[in-house]
This record gives structure tokens, C-alpha cells and sequence, in this order.
């Protein structure tokens, strides 16, 4: 590996995206590189676009500067304030303006291949009035059949939309460390959708369509404030860089329906 090569590298991903790569993930990128003799700027996309989907505890430098403060999580701390960019990765996201029985409706009208419009419940029918083109089933509307679940005040207009929030999220840094982060304001792109996250091998650099995902990479920027042990999330000291890292986000969304109901249970017993 070309020493010169990835102290390019290593200034071009901090001075873009406020990365800085382990020299082990650096040396094994650069060692897997088809072609290392590309024009830097296409190397430094590339190597972005693989740690989005990485691991940031094993890609990462734990630079001490770029790592959580020791007392971010401590609710005897009345306010700090952070005093460099921090790049971490989601862990986990909730939607704290819908309530869970709500959130469990919506996830199960998607396992039965529905969504909401309104007051209309669209299913989506495999099968039925099949063309010659190929264009396999057909949308049975129902306005009557769930007027609950499409009236309640609560739930999006469209369940395939994402959640409009705000929504709690669990961060990490490249050291391990975790702390809850609060969106004060909308921050674009962070929502929580329930149909299917996207196929394997699918862009991993943009947030799509689905969602923000379980491995997400953010950029909490210089300034951002902690309150009691909560960072404090807006548009204006939020990067998302989008990513994922796919077996967290499967079991995360595999298992979210039944931490729903289990937290319902748990409130309800209190």
C-alpha cells in the first residue's frame, strides 16, 4: 500500500465527510482496490460508499476528538455542547408521535399487503384479473372495512409513507459508546417506513425511498447541544450521510413489531 496513496485518502474522506478510516480498514481497502490508481476523488467516493455500510466500531479511528463526551449520557449534566463533528451510526429509531398500538396496526397492514389512502383501505389482491403483460393482480378498495385504523388522527394518510416524528434514535460512536438523540425539529430524510427495506447490494450511499435503516451514518456537527443526556437533534446539526448495515437493519425490523408489543404490555402493567 502506497503510504503517500492513503494520506491522501485518509485527508480527503476527514476534509469531505469528516471520516477518518483505521489504518487497517484503510491498508485492507487499498490492498482490495481493483485499480488504487484511480483519480483520488473517485477513490475517495468509493471508500465513502463502503464504510456507509460498515461497522463504524471497526472502521473507524477512535480519534478522541471525533468520540462522545464521557458525560454525553449523564442526566445530571445540565447542557453541553459539542465541539467537533461526530460521526456515528444508528442503532436503533422510534417514533414518539404515534402510539405503539398504532405503530403495530400499521406494520401489520403491510404484512397483509395493505395500505391506507384516506379512508380506504387498498389491498393489493396477487393474481386477480391478470393480463397479458404480465401485470399480476389488482387494488380491492375497502373504505368501510377499517374505519378505525383509517380515521385515527395518529396515522399517516399513506402506510407506506414514513413517519413524519419526531422520532428518538439510539447513536453510536466509533468507539462503542451510545447515547438517545431527539429530533427537535424535522430533520429530511429521517422517517420510519414499513414496507421492506431494499434488496441486497442496493445503493447503500442515499437513504431510499423505505426509510431511514438500522446502520444509518450521520454527522452531528460542531455545536450541537446535549440536554440531560440527550443530544439534541435539528436540520442544522444533522448530516445523514444515508448507509446501512444490513443483518442490523433485517433483525431490527424482524424483531419491531414484538418490542412494540412488548412495551405496550409493559406500559399497560404499570
Amino acid at each position: 500500500m502506497s503510504t503517500h496513496l492513503a494520506s491522501q485518502l485518509k485527508s480527503e474522506l476527514f476534509s469531505r465527510y469528516s471520516l477518518v478510516p483505521s489504518e487497517q480498514w484503510l491498508s485492507d481497502f487499498l490492498s482490495g482496490s481493483r485499480n488504487p490508481s484511480h483519480p483520488l476523488p473517485s477513490l475517495t467516493s468509493t471508500a465513502h460508499f463502503r464504510l456507509l455500510s460498515t461497522d463504524f466500531t471497526t472502521a473507524l479511528s477512535r480519534r478522541q476528538g471525533q468520540l462522545f463526551p464521557s458525560t454525553i449520557s449523564d442526566v445530571h449534566t445540565k447542557e453541553l455542547v459539542l465541539q467537533t463533528d461526530i460521526p456515528v451510526q444508528v442503532l436503533d429509531i422510534q417514533d414518539t408521535s404515534t402510539s405503539k398500538w398504532a405503530q403495530i396496526e400499521a406494520i401489520e397492514r403491510v404484512e397483509r399487503g395493505e395500505e391506507i389512502r384516506g379512508r380506504e383501505v387498498i389491498r393489493n389482491v396477487p393474481g386477480v384479473n391478470d393480463d397479458d403483460n404480465g401485470n399480476g393482480g389488482e387494488q380491492a378498495r375497502d373504505s368501510s372495512s377499517r374505519p378505525s385504523a383509517a380515521s385515527s388522527s395518529n396515522v399517516p394518510s399513506d402506510s407506506k409513507k414514513g413517519s413524519t416524528g419526531p422520532h428518538k434514535l439510539l447513536l453510536q460512536d466509533a468507539a462503542g459508546s451510545k447515547a438517545w438523540a431527539f429530533e427537535m425539529s424535522r430533520v429530511e430524510r429521517i422517517t420510519i417506513v414499513n414496507s421492506n427495506p431494499p434488496m441486497p447490494g442496493a445503493a447503500a450511499a442515499q437513504v431510499p425511498a423505505e426509510g431511514i435503516q438500522i446502520g444509518c451514518k450521520l454527522v452531528l456537527k460542531k455545536g450541537t447541544k446535549v440536554r440531560r443526556g440527550l443530544i439534541m437533534m435539528t436540520p442544522a446539526s444533522t448530516t445523514i450521510m444515508g448507509g446501512r448495515v444490513e443483518i442490523w437493519d433485517k433483525k431490527w425490523r424482524d424483531g419491531r413489531k414484538a418490542r412494540l408489543k412488548q412495551e405496550l404490555e409493559r406500559e399497560n402493567a404499570n
